[in-house]
């Protein structure tokens, strides 16, 4: 085995990738409906569902907010695997995501000036992909011990830090 084949990703089956466009699809048809619903209709139902909040305190807009509860309507404060993490909880095992539409900044290299104007309009406005969120009742506690691990097996991570992880997890 090369160096290289190693870091290769593992390519996924024909069921998983459409099990995958399939639920691609879903979410475009849903994301088109509510696109297609007036501003006063999203605002009306944005304000009988409340907001939903991020993990860090941030407000969806009111497109992503009925984005979540057409899928997910208890949701409350959502968060992405690794916010999650960061604030001391993981996602519980077979948790499925809530889809919604992130925000990405145009890439450096994207404008060229032998552009047609017409599509240099078009590019314009700020682009989206789809993200994956998870509400906190699919979340749980983590303990102090993978915490610790966790903070460990950072790489550069202080002695003091992996002392700690290494005591906790030879303890009971």
């Amino acid at each position: 085995m090369t160096a290289i084949s190693a870091y290769r990703r593992r390519q996924p089956t024909p069921e998983q990738r459409a099990a995958a466009e399939a639920r691609r699809e879903r979410f475009r048809a849903l994301a088109r409906r509510i696109s297609e619903m007036s501003d006063t209709e999203r605002a009306d139902l944005a304000a009988r569902l409340g907001s939903v909040v991020t993990v860090e305190g941030r407000v969806l807009s009111v497109h992503n907010t009925c984005l979540i509860a057409a899928q997910y309507p208890v949701a409350t404060v959502v968060g992405g695997f690794a916010q999650w993490l960061k604030h001391g909880r993981a996602v519980k095992k077979g948790q499925h995501g809530l889809m919604i539409w992130v925000p990405i900044a145009a890439r450096k290299g994207d404008e060229t000036a032998a552009e047609p104007a017409a599509d240099a309009e078009a590019n314009d406005g700020p682009r989206f992909i789809m993200g994956t969120v998870f509400d906190v009742s699919q979340t749980e506690e983590r303990t102090e011990r993978e915490q610790l691990q966790d903070i460990a097996d950072q790489e550069g991570a202080p002695l003091g830090y992996r002392a700690t992880a290494a005591c906790a997890a030879s303890g009971p």
